[in-house]
């Protein structure tokens, strides 16, 4: 609905004020928020974002808690855009993340343009990785050149013990999914780590 009316931007800005919000109220001290953003509904970064900054120190939060992950399903035309989209958001001193890589637009190809903080990958080369060696074999592909780049490596959807099993023995940072847990409100939640 928002795109038919030509709101998707203030929607958009929105979601990013309501989850700054969110951490504010209900995220653990020190705990790191993801914040999904639609590139394309950012045209001019420098003056778009000024409001998710300004709601950030009305919080009097660290920048550093933040990574803001692009959801963009469709590929993105405009690299040099989200380039500068990146860039505002680290000079401001949050980091950035590349949400599905493997799917959609986010290749590896675009982790060497882009410079991510972050980099997710897609579930759909996690769900049952230990019984698929083409899938391992891209898994230890990406796990390569991001950890060649400081590059933060997360798999997403792990639902199965044999899954995190082999993020782990691929040397992933992170991991999410049903196997650690389903969502829960903020106080009844718990970290786990691959």
């Amino acid at each position: 609905m928002a795109n038919r009316f030509g709101l998707h931007s203030k929607l958009n800005q929105r979601a990013r004020a309501e989850a700054i919000k969110a951490t504010f109220e209900a995220v653990a001290p020190l705990q790191k928020t993801f914040i999904n953003f639609l590139p394309s509904t950012i045209y001019n970064p420098d003056y778009c974002l000024q409001h998710t900054f300004d709601i950030i120190d009305r919080y009097d939060l660290s920048p550093d808690l933040f990574i803001f992950e692009v959801v963009e399903r469709a590929k993105v035309h405009d690299v040099n855009h989200l380039q500068h989209v990146f860039s505002t958001y680290k000079r401001r001193g949050m980091k950035v993340a590349l949400d599905d890589v493997g799917a959609g637009f986010s290749t590896i190809d675009m982790l060497k343009r882009l410079e991510p903080d972050y980099v997710k990958i897609d579930r759909s080369y996690i769900s049952f990785c230990d019984e698929d060696a083409e899938k391992r074999a891209f898994l230890r592909q990406v796990r390569a050149l991001t950890h060649s780049m400081g590059i933060t490596l997360l798999a997403e959807g792990v639902e199965r013990m044999e899954e995190a099993d082999v993020c782990r023995e691929l040397g992933f940072d992170l991991a999410q999914g049903y196997f650690f847990g389903k969502p829960a409100l903020a106080n009844q939640y718990k970290i786990e780590t691959v």
